[in-house]
Parts: structure tokens; sequence; C-alpha cells
């Protein structure tokens, strides 16, 4: 299945801006550099601040999943700008699926010891890799991501097996 990705074309490095979210502030400045540098324009967002954050726990849960976010934020002032009408479906979907993965995961931390179900969590980058290779095309057997496998193999057993000394648990 081959996709027809809008392509960046030179021109728009004027007309269009990279909006860069707020994460990890070192790393994105690094970014937001390097990209300037280059001719882009971008800007990261400033939403960021233990006065924000602090505005968000007020109102919200520490544990609330993404689409609750994305509706509160939008109610508190914030603002959302699909560049095209196709996009919004995708957004709505993906709210949809992350809303239904919240609810999944909370049954089943209810419902199973935490150590069995945390590790799952490691397995977000292999589905990731091996999603990108059958959904966009993207190469699958390079030495990276056969790193990466080992890798995060290691850490899920790292995680589960049992302690020096200890029997396992059934």
């Amino acid at each position: 299945m081959e996709y027809n990705y809008p392509k960046f074309t030179p021109e728009m490095k004027k007309t269009h801006t990279i909006l860069i979210p707020n994460m990890a502030i070192t790393q994105f400045r690094l970014l937001e550099y390097a990209l300037r540098y280059d001719g882009y324009k971008c800007e990261i967002l400033g939403n960021c601040g233990s006065a924000v954050a602090q505005l968000g726990l007020k109102y919200v849960h520490n544990d609330t999943c993404y689409p609750a976010l994305l509706v509160i934020g939008l109610v508190l002032g914030g603002s959302l700008h699909p560049q095209s009408f196709g996009a919004v479906p995708v957004l709505l979907f993906l709210a949809f699926i992350s809303g239904a993965g919240y609810v999944i995961w909370a049954l089943l931390m209810k419902n199973n010891p935490v150590s069995r179900i945390a590790v799952f969590g490691l397995i977000i980058p292999i589905m990731n890799v091996l999603l990108s290779a059958i959904l966009n095309g993207e190469p699958l057997f390079e030495w990276q991501y056969l790193a990466a496998l080992v890798l995060v193999c290691g850490g899920i057993y790292l995680v589960n097996r049992p302690a020096a000394g200890k029997k396992k648990e059934n």
C-alpha cells in the first residue's frame, strides 16, 4: 500500500510554520535552532511551565487521557488548526483509539499485577517499527532497527526475570 504524502517544498519554508511541542525544552530548543539554521520557520509552543501544569492539575486528574486533555485545553482557550478537512476525522479517530486504549489499560491494571501489565509499554517501539514497515513501506531490516529490537527484548527480559534467590510466581 503506497501513500501520497504532501511534499514539503522549498517554497513552503517561507509560508509554513512548524509547531514544536514544548515537552523536553532543551532538546526542542536545539531542534528549533537547527530548523531555523536550515531556513525553516518554527515556533515552540509556549504553553509550558509549572503554572500551566498546576492549572491543569487543578481541573484535570493526573491520569486523564489525551482526548480529555484536548477537549479541556480547547475549553480553557487553546486552539487547534487542522491543515485540511481530512485531518479532522483522523484526529477524532486517534482520540477515540487513545481513549479506548486508556480504558483497556485501566481495566487491566485493576485486575492484574502492575509488573505484568507495565511490560507491555516496552512493546510500543516494536509495534511502531512493524506498523511503519507494513503501512508506510519503511525499511525493516536495517541494523538500527534490529539493534533496537534486541535492546527492547533485553529490557522485557530484565523486567520479567525472577529476582535472584526467589521462586517464580505463577
